[in-house]
């Protein structure tokens, strides 16, 4: 028995929603960039730990604050702030801003807000994703000291403008997310440039696992050098040797240079060979060939040429980053699509089994219920030809076992129908005081009559309700009083108004019920551990009463004490609701 109840009062939805939250929960989290939650008066709601390291803050100096004011010191949001974007279009939004960290220190990030909708279609929060690029703006501060140094000249001048052009490219390249060929033929287009439009050239990134750079594009290159450039060893030749000492190579118009083992170019020209690094990591080398008969770079572009590898690096990182997050992120799409899904088959499976349950009620109900009536029939036709003790004995044991057994199907149907929500309530004003008289005077047997004491007065309280349901709900009550009453004990029925409200008592003298049980007692099959093995019953009699009693937007309580009795009180609207 106990094992049923705690089948119905534990739905296999709640544990299903759980896992959806955690899932949700570890997406959240897992993320490989900052995500933060802002609602529409631009607080802070939830930021996981990226937020919280790029801003030097815990989550618990962020959340709650508005952003404007803990990022950028301001009384208002930037006008072109991507949530207040988002929140006044309706559309995603994406810009860089600079902001304070916890330190005071200024902080560079790149912003993505997308907009959050309920189910009204109302936007209700701003999901932003933001990216620390505080290392890239430090680049391009410490270019315009580059710039700064080549103003000697106007001639210095005109030709760092156009180095800087490239730079800015390279830049620009760095902060959108592109697929990887694309981002690499970009910035291999971009680097080209500064060797004129002659020059030709490509990219290696290397394989950290197998240490070795593979060819990942390239322009203007000879086919049988691409077929035999497809991969170079570290420290092997001017490029490898380049990736491994993190240095850039540059030499004049010659093969001869013991450094060049592959030498498929017959023609003397010169090489730059750039490391491409982020953080202090090599993650390739971009090699350019001069046109014969261009001149070597002079020694001062060196610094030029480490500005643009680090900004290739930095690009490369994050395009290799969002490949990595784009993976990710399909991988836990798929995981929650997964998760929603079985959410949906559970959803639907406690819902056939709730179906089928109820079937199945209602099936034994009317295939029990024909035999009961005939039982019922045959033993009163049975009586009227019966004299001998013996014989009344038994038919009236056998008409008592039918009644209950009816009684019981009855409430295992009704229980079964509020269990599944189908109750159809069919409401008319009318007078329970006058329900509660009909009742004691009429619904049960004369010896428990007598035990039945309405109160004096009882007042007249007109209500708006299912007359009939009700009643059913006021029979189970006074009827489980009176069962676990000691046999001359009385059975107080009360009825008052408080406020917009019936109030209905019922309390016996009977043994009570355990403190720790009180919680369970309306619970469908439950019943008290002091009662359940000397007095019958199905556990169904409260459970439908309080279903009743909510059923016409009221409230069904229990006051017990054990060895004093019991009180069950009920709070009915005068009006439907």
């Amino acid at each position: 028995m106990d094992e049923l109840k705690r089948e119905e009062t534990a739905p296999a939805t709640v544990a299903v929603k759980a896992c959806a939250a955690d899932i949700a929960r570890t997406m959240f989290e897992g993320m490989p960039s900052g995500i933060s939650v802002i609602d529409r008066d631009f607080r802070i709601q939830q930021v996981n730990q990226y937020v919280a390291a790029w801003l030097k803050r815990s989550p618990a100096e962020i959340v709650g604050q508005q952003c404007f004011r803990l990022i950028h010191d301001r009384e208002a949001p930037c006008v072109d702030c991507p949530c207040a974007i988002t929140f006044r279009t309706g559309e995603p939004a994406s810009t860089v801003h600079t902001g304070l960290d916890g330190q005071g220190g200024t902080t560079y990030a790149e912003l993505v807000s997308l907009p959050v909708r309920n189910e009204a279609g109302q936007i209700t929060f701003a999901l932003e994703a933001s990216r620390d690029v505080s290392e890239r703006e430090r680049h391009l501060r410490q270019l315009g000291g580059v710039v700064a140094e080549l103003r000697a000249s106007e001639e210095q001048l005109r030709r760092r403008n156009e180095e800087l052009e490239i730079l800015n490219g390279l830049l620009l390249r760095a902060g959108g997310p592109m697929r990887m060929p694309d981002v690499l033929d970009a910035l291999l287009s971009a680097a080209l440039r500064v060797a004129g439009p002659a020059a030709t050239g490509g990219i290696f990134l290397l394989d950290d696992a197998r240490r070795e750079l593979q060819l990942s594009a390239h322009r203007g290159l000879e086919p049988d050098f691409v077929a035999q450039e497809r991969s170079v060893r570290m420290g092997e030749c001017l490029c490898g040797e380049a990736a491994l000492s993190g240095e850039v190579v540059i030499t004049g118009a010659t093969h001869h240079d013991p450094r060049h083992t592959h030498a498929l170019h017959r023609d003397p020209h010169g090489h730059v060979i750039i490391p491409l690094s982020s953080h202090e990591q090599v993650l390739g080398v971009l090699f350019i060939h001069l046109p014969i008969g261009q001149a070597a770079p002079p020694p001062e572009r060196e610094q030029l040429f480490r500005l643009m590898g680090r900004q290739i690096g930095i690009s490369i990182e994050n395009a290799q980053l969002y490949q990595r997050t784009d993976a990710q992120l399909h991988q836990k799409v798929g995981e929650l699509t997964r998760a929603l899904s079985t959410v949906e088959r559970e959803r639907a499976r406690a819902e056939q089994s709730e179906r089928a349950k109820e079937e199945f009620v209602s099936m034994v109900s009317h295939d029990l219920r024909s035999p009961l009536t005939v039982i019922l029939t045959d033993s009163g036709e049975y009586a009227n030809g019966c004299k001998d003790p013996a014989c009344v004995e038994s038919r009236t044991s056998v008409r008592h076992s039918a009644r209950r057994m009816a009684t019981m199907l009855n409430e295992l149907v009704d229980s079964a129908r509020l269990e599944s929500g189908t109750l159809d309530l069919q409401r008319e004003p009318f007078d329970l005081g006058a329900l509660l008289r009909d009742l004691a005077g009429r619904a049960f047997a004369a010896a428990e009559r007598s035990r039945i004491r309405l109160a004096d007065p009882l007042p007249a309280v007109r209500l708006s309700g299912d007359r009939s349901w009700l009643e059913r709900a006021l029979v189970n009550v006074i009827g489980n009083a009176l069962k676990f009453s000691p046999g001359e004990s009385q059975v107080q029925v009360g009825l008052a108004i408080d406020g917009d409200a019936a109030v209905v008592t019922v309390a016996d003298a009977g043994p009570g019920i355990p403190p720790d049980e009180l919680p369970q007692i309306f619970q469908r099959f439950f019943r008290a551990s002091n009662t359940r093995r000397r007095i019958e019953g199905s556990g169904l009699g409260l459970f439908i009463a309080r279903k009743v009693v909510e059923g016409h937007g009221g409230e069904a309580s229990v006051q017990s004490e054990l060895g004093s009795g019991t009180t069950i009180r009920f709070r009915l609207p005068l009006r439907a609701t």
